[in-house]
């Protein structure tokens, strides 16, 4: 009965007082007045019987004919815990109870084990309808594997398809999410791709290992080309544009490493105390730099932080330097030469960190910036400086190396951008090599000749030889029209091939054409075969490449959420997840 009652303390008197909640009636409300007069009040209140009516009236949008369905409105409590990543055990929260109960009092919330259950339930039937999609599509796949290291030899490990559908749209599922030991994480990728029924059709793969190793990523390159034979080095890659640029910076700190130090030594003294701080403050203003920024402590995990650094304490050196020769105690000082070599090494890296640093992430920009690179480390490799000479080395055996695991990838993704075609990568390879462009080119143009007639191959649509005897014209030798044959045959136009016919287009105006699978959408039919191909290969994630970022995104990340729970669990609620799709956009 109280419900239907607020108690409330006269301030003036004391007296308690008990107000009807739906007409706002007062009644005496101490405990020796009883409560009958409160019961009578409840049977004659005309305002609380439009209230209770309110309240158990469904809203007349939802029709005369809603049947509330108990399985359906489980079911779709699962699917929202799945998507949104709640615990399980929220089935059990008081406060949450009781929301729901005021929603629909009919539904009845399940246990947590039945939640799991129902999860997995359909997490399996998802699974299963995915299959037979993936099955039905007539592209290729692109695979990214994401490997996070943690304690005693166990590896997490994410698998995340890219594609082109049918309809021309870019397309991402994760297939799935395993803990394996390190020795065995390429038999859990094979695993995956057997039980998926695509080990046939993936034909790039990027793989990121967390945190980097380079003999764990050298071991699993191995193991993995030779489980996957019909792959070569230019469809697996391991490193992507941005941690080379970050190798290639590491590579240039090595060679300064010691006044890298001192440099440390010096902000550290400065800004150890008061006192110490007060005495640079004085030498900035001697040398009047006293509106520069002060130099700040780096984090030597992180390049861009001790790049930021140097810039930063290069623009102090005077005030350093004057420092030193009032202060006994501060004996850290580089050297002039020392701050000269700092200085060169830093203009060296500023091509580096305005790569990284550029707004633009598009594969072309990023092209450019590497060939940029790439053509500063010849030139840095004839100076006259012996350690500029040995930093330019040893970049060039890292940019090497990496840039021929997805120097492919980058031309081909260039070439079927109709903004840049083969254009664009001859006059990157001008950039790069000079005077031996021409052969780089030529090697390019080779393997991709040889990727679009496998394409043309099976697909049918090559174009046939124009040397075939039969078309030939015949002539009687003992004429005087024997050299008409040659003639006739020169003015035949042999047939070419979409790759030819596509090159041969003049470039689009990037103005005119923002989107590349777009242009190829309305496009594949003038270009059969080439369109089969770009279709394929315009589905590698350009982020993946271009990025040091978690490949697989916040999904890979186990919620904590789902602690305790067991691993094929784990792996249907993040699969699971990323499936879902809002009920709106079905």
């Amino acid at each position: 009965m109280w419900k239907h009652f607020d108690k409330v303390k006269d301030k003036e008197n004391g007296a308690i007082w008990a107000i009807c909640k739906g007409c706002q009636k007062k009644y005496p409300g101490e405990n020796t007045k009883g409560t009958s007069n409160l019961l009578k009040h409840l049977k004659s209140c005309s305002k609380r019987g439009q209230r209770d009516a309110k309240q158990h009236t469904l809203p007349s949008d939802l029709g005369g004919n809603f049947m509330f369905d108990q399985e359906r409105s489980r079911l779709n409590f699962v699917r929202m815990i799945m998507k949104l990543g709640f615990p399980l055990d929220m089935v059990q929260n008081e406060f949450f109870k009781t929301f729901v109960c005021d929603l629909q009092p009919k539904f009845q919330l399940c246990s947590q084990d039945t939640v799991q259950a129902d999860a997995l339930s359909i997490y399996r039937q998802e699974k299963e309808k995915l299959m037979k999609y993936i099955d039905n599509l007539s592209s290729l796949f692109s695979i990214t594997i994401d490997l996070q290291s943690y304690g005693d030899n166990k590896m997490s490990c994410c698998l995340t398809m890219h594609f082109i559908d049918d309809g021309w749209r870019m397309n991402k599922k994760i297939l799935a999410f395993r803990s394996t030991e390190h020795d065995y994480m390429n038999e859990a990728v094979k695993d995956v791709l057997v039980e998926w029924n695509i080990i046939k059709k993936v034909h790039f793969m990027f793989a990121e290992i967390s945190p980097p190793n380079s003999q764990m990523t050298r071991e699993f390159r191995s193991k993995l080309l030779s489980q996957f034979p019909h792959m070569n080095g230019d469809s697996l890659c391991f490193s992507c544009y941005a941690l080379t640029l970050e190798l290639l910076a590491r590579d240039g700190f090595y060679e300064i490493k010691d006044v890298l130090n001192k440099i440390r030594g010096c902000i550290e003294y400065v800004n150890a105390t008061p006192i110490n701080q007060d005495k640079f403050r004085e030498a900035t203003n001697h040398v009047k730099l006293q509106d520069m920024k002060a130099a700040s402590h780096d984090d030597p995990t992180r390049w861009d932080t001790t790049f930021v650094m140097l810039m930063s304490a290069l623009e102090l050196r005077e005030a350093f330097t004057q420092l030193e020769q009032v202060d006994f105690d501060f004996k850290v000082n580089p050297s002039a030469e020392e701050w000269r070599m700092a200085m060169i090494v830093c203009e060296c890296l500023k091509v580096i960190h305005k790569s990284l640093g550029s707004s633009s992430s598009s594969i072309d920009a990023c092209f450019l910036h590497v060939c940029y690179i790439y053509k500063n480390l010849l030139s840095w490799e004839k100076s006259e400086h012996a350690y500029v000479c040995s930093m330019a080395k040893r970049m060039k055996v890292n940019l090497d190396r990496h840039w021929s695991e997805w120097s492919f990838a980058f031309g081909i993704l260039l070439v079927l951008d109709p903004h840049c075609k083969l254009k664009f990568v001859q006059y990157g390879f001008l950039l790069m090599y000079g005077s031996d462009a021409s052969k780089y080119l030529l090697e390019f143009r080779s393997k991709l000749t040889c990727m679009y007639n496998s394409y043309a191959n099976a697909t049918g649509y090559i174009a046939s030889p124009a040397s075939d005897i039969s078309c030939l014209p015949s002539y009687d030798l003992d004429s005087d029209g024997k050299f008409l044959g040659f003639c006739e045959w020169l003015k035949v136009d042999p047939p070419k091939s979409d790759l030819d016919r596509y090159l041969g287009e003049p470039v689009e105006n990037r103005d005119k054409v923002s989107d590349v699978l777009a242009w190829w959408r309305v496009n594949a039919p003038r270009f059969p075969a080439l369109g089969k191909m770009a279709r394929d290969f315009v589905a590698i994630p350009i982020s993946a490449i271009l990025s040091k970022s978690t490949i697989s995104g916040e999904a890979t990340k186990v919620n904590p959420a789902f602690n305790g729970l067991g691993l094929e669990t784990i792996e249907a609620f993040i699969c699971r997840q990323d499936w879902l799709e809002s009920p709106e956009n079905k």
